[in-house]
This record gives C-alpha cells, sequence and structure tokens, in this order.
C-alpha cells in the first residue's frame, strides 16, 4: 500500500492525543517559562492569589486564580502586564477597576 493510500484511510477519522504531549506556545510574556504556580499581584502591589492556570483564547489569554475559593479570570495581555519575574515567580499585572469585586460579590 503507497504512503498515499494509507494516508486517505486517516481522512475525516477522529485523532486523539494525550495530553502530555501537548507542547505550550512559547508567549512572549513568560517567554516559554511555565507561569502557574506564580504569585499575582495588582498595580498597587497587592497579593491576588497563585496562578493556577494559563487560559489562551484568541484575541483573549486569562490567568486563572483563586480569592476564598473563587475562581478569578484575569485579563493576560501585554498591555496590562507590568512585570513578569521568574526569578521571584510572580505576575504583576494592571487589573481593570472593579474586575475582582465582579467575581467576589
Amino acid at each position: 500500500m503507497l504512503i498515499k493510500e494509507k494516508a486517505e484511510i486517516l481522512v475525516n477519522c477522529k485523532a486523539y492525543i494525550d495530553a502530555s504531549e501537548i507542547k505550550i506556545k512559547n508567549n512572549p510574556l513568560n517567554k516559554g517559562n511555565h507561569i502557574l504556580d506564580y504569585k499575582i499581584y495588582d498595580q498597587n502591589g497587592q497579593f491576588i492569589g497563585i496562578i493556577s492556570d494559563h487560559i489562551e483564547i484568541k484575541n483573549n489569554e486569562l490567568i486563572q486564580t483563586f480569592v476564598n475559593n473563587q475562581e478569578v479570570l484575569i485579563p493576560f495581555k501585554k498591555e496590562n502586564t507590568i512585570e513578569v519575574n521568574h526569578t521571584e515567580k510572580f505576575v504583576k499585572a494592571n487589573i481593570p477597576e472593579g474586575l475582582l469585586n465582579i467575581y467576589l460579590e
């Protein structure tokens, strides 16, 4: 059987990939390093929480953290990122006014 014929058998078939085999896109904000478990602070230096996930949605990256056991999603874009410190493992971000209140009320 030719390679082309073998490939045609796979057309329109579902493919399953082990999650451990997926490589994370090289994000210029985190320089390819994982920011999970980093601390996140607001623009005033107030501790918000620990980063539990980095969610990549087209044109809208988010940082997931938990405050008082409540999920909080914070925009993670170049425009609102003040500092990513890989040595001390923290992210400092300009968090839009009122955003945390939406989650915590």
